[in-house]
């Protein structure tokens, strides 16, 4: 069980509690005092050192703080035009690297100078000692040779990290935040905290141990593991896959291609699958329900949903356009044992369990995993990841599930909670139950219709480049205690059935969404 660490600090002695950030309160800060920033590019890769970027050793338990340590690297973009603002951006996961929320800071650099952004690597990721399984990539699906696969992983984990990966926790790492603003934030200063999917539980976290540090924290795509189990989660996607389906029977290009019914063109299209009648070019790829279903889910939250339909259109027609599209696709999507390691990228792939299996509400008793087989089995989409961490919950080395994980915090911070109703991983009925614990002065939630995941870059609007989500949280970061002007609302666009040339080509390698040359 979490201990709590402000009255151990309050016992302290003053210079040992001027050591412990848990211990200020407040704008208070060290001012970057002795830190050392070393020239580094905003997006790795690029030869332009636009960034600079730093590595601090905070406690890896922060129970026992002069213990053993870890790293925790930070990337600052600094302000054009210095105004004693600030901005932290939380990426999601659990597993994402800091290097995930580079295009919220290309967009505050660009709407908003006066900024300094700070994205730290959460412990376990990037350049924050990867969580990572060390020769490959573990399945995020129920494949067949999952398990043995993320066995070994352990294995090898386990040598690594000895007794620290139970350390590996939200609350440690929400210590960390609250431990970096204090060492780089100027006695004064702003500070405003965004946190996407993941990162908003990240920052919850992080608010309820450090409830005034904060001028103000955004929370786009909600999550708290007092409203969402993760054994759940296959069910939500084809729920809001039906929802798309159905939207799609709504509009009159895309009823022009599937017909009034599109729901039942994909029920056609899955009976097929099923008793192997569907075209025999699809069937000799191995094509079949659990491979279009994991398809289909993959790209349920991102802004190649409006490509959904026509997975469906195509598959039916089966030219030899279509064939070539489908099986290109999943070759290049679809897990693969030989996919490069996800720690190139700085994904810490083994955090994602470690985290959201100790944190699951189901506590101590997960649900049956025949029950969560045959939910599977009757859906068009499904991530079959539900069933993966059933099964790795019986060998997952969990650390206890904390206290602090069935609370909210206890803040009058202004805070701005946004999510679209699309959103089939953060789900806005969640979202909903969530934003009823935000209801002091300046705390507001705003839905965005049709928006999916993170909600800030999936709310395009026909009058501006930037999104909707996007004008709302700038202005909130330069006003928090004005109210929400949610007005771009009216300006979403519906969404682009038809597609463009960019979607075509992710998802096809075509020059069209729909049709063949």
């Amino acid at each position: 069980m979490m201990k709590w660490r402000l009255p151990v600090c309050l016992l302290l002695a003053a210079s040992a509690c001027a050591a412990l950030p848990a211990c200020r309160h407040d704008d208070d800060g060290a001012g970057g005092a002795g830190v050392t920033w070393t020239p580094c590019p905003l997006v790795p890769g690029d030869t332009t050192n636009d960034a600079e970027c730093t590595t601090l050793q905070l406690p890896l338990d922060w129970d026992h703080p002069g213990g053993a340590t870890i790293p925790i690297f930070v990337k600052h973009v600094a302000a054009a035009q210095p105004s004693g603002r600030q901005v932290w951006l939380l990426a999601g996961g659990p597993g994402g690297s800091g290097d995930d929320m580079i295009g919220s800071a290309q967009v505050v650099r660009a709407q908003d100078p006066t900024l300094d952004i700070f994205i730290p690597d959460h412990r376990g990721t990037g350049q924050s000692k990867v969580f990572s399984c060390p020769d490959h990539q573990a399945p995020g699906s129920d494949v067949p040779e999952a398990v043995e696969i993320w066995s070994r992983c352990l294995t090898a984990l386990k040598s690594e990290w000895g007794d620290g990966l139970r350390e590996l926790t939200v609350t440690n790492a929400a210590h960390d935040l609250g431990a970096l603003i204090w060492r780089m934030r100027h006695p004064g200063d702003d500070v405003h905290v965004m946190g996407v999917s993941y990162g908003t539980f990240w920052a919850q976290r992080y608010l309820q141990l450090f409830p005034r540090q904060p001028t103000s924290v955004t929370l786009d795509s909600v999550g708290s593991t007092d409203e969402t189990s993760i054994f759940g989660s296959d069910a939500l996607f084809d729920d809001i896959v039906r929802k798309l389906m159905n939207a799609c029977g709504q509009d009159p290009f895309c009823r022009g291609k599937l017909g009034p019914d599109p729901l039942a063109r994909m029920k056609e299209l899955f009976d097929a699958l099923d008793t192997k009648t569907v075209c025999a070019p699809l069937v000799e790829a191995g094509i079949d329900r659990v491979r279009m279903r994991r398809m289909l889910a993959l790209f349920a939250s991102v802004r190649f949903r409006v490509g959904l339909p026509a997975m469906v259109y195509r598959a039916l027609r089966c030219a030899p356009g279509d064939v070539a599209a489908l099986t290109g696709m999943l070759s290049r999507f679809e897990w693969h044992p030989d996919d490069p390691p996800a720690s190139e990228y700085g994904y810490g792939d083994a955090l994602y369990p470690h985290i959201i299996l100790s944190e699951d509400p189901y506590g101590p008793t997960p649900p049956d995993l025949n029950t969560l087989l045959e939910a599977q089995r009757n859906a068009y989409a499904s991530l079959d990841e539900s069933t993966l961490l059933r099964r790795l919950w019986d060998i997952w080395p969990r650390y206890p599930r904390e206290a602090l994980s069935d609370r909210y915090p206890n803040t009058h911070v202004p805070v701005f909670l946004i999510n679209g109703d699309l959103d089939p991983q953060t789900r806005i009925e969640g979202a909903r139950r969530i934003a009823e614990h935000y209801k002091r002065p300046y705390q507001t939630f705003v839905e965005v219709p049709n928006a999916g995941h993170i909600a800030l870059s999936t709310s395009q609007v026909d009058n501006s480049t930037v999104t909707c989500g996007n004008q709302m949280w700038l202005a909130f970061m330069h006003d928090p205690e004005a109210p929400i002007d949610t007005s771009c609302l009216a300006h979403l666009r519906n969404l682009p059935w038809e597609g463009d040339a960019r979607i075509a080509r992710v998802l096809f390698q075509a020059k069209d969404l729909w049709e063949n040359p």
